[in-house]
């Protein structure tokens, strides 16, 4: 599946997991006027799957990530996190507002935390695919779960404004 002109495919990122036994490789090759990105994963020093991610849009190959346990990987495509299996089947995919800046597994594997250019940073729980949003300014913070619950510093209300209208 790789491209027969070895000077044109570049790697970009390499991630391990933490047990350092199974890894991720991303990089690109020119396709025309696109790149088609891929996805390799490495399992012991041996290639376990490799994958075309995209031909559509241009490949960030330093947002991917491998999860602590090595069975999950993600890639980012400006507003949205893919979360694929070991195997390359979407499993979940986290869509923002803003642009994504920074993604990183909990230690655990159960969480995906997402910064966004708005600054926010979203909490994923893995499992169930429920969300918190965070918003913070200086001391103040405020936190939104996806039911409409909420917490806030003392003055942490006043970081958002809620419109009512049709």
């Amino acid at each position: 599946w790789r491209n027969p002109c070895d000077d044109l495919y570049h790697y970009g990122g390499i991630r391990f997991s933490a047990d350092r036994k199974t890894g991720l490789v991303a990089g690109y090759w020119p396709v025309g006027t696109v790149k088609a990105s891929f996805v390799e994963i490495w399992r012991n020093r041996q290639l376990h799957h490799a994958f075309e991610v995209s031909r559509s849009t241009p490949f960030v190959s330093h947002d991917n990530l491998i999860s602590p346990s090595g069975e999950l990987w993600t890639h980012v495509n400006d507003v949205t996190v893919d979360l694929y299996s070991i195997r390359g089947n979407l499993v979940q995919r986290f869509e923002s507002p803003t642009d994504i800046t920074d993604q990183v597994f909990s230690p655990d594997g159960k969480f995906l935390v997402i910064a966004t250019r708005d600054a926010a940073i979203h909490i994923w729980h893995l499992e169930n695919n429920n969300a918190v949003t965070c918003i913070s300014s200086g001391r103040e913070w405020l936190m939104l779960a996806d039911d409409g619950y909420f917490d806030a510093s003392r003055l942490g209300g006043e970081l958002l404004s809620i419109a009512h209208g049709a």
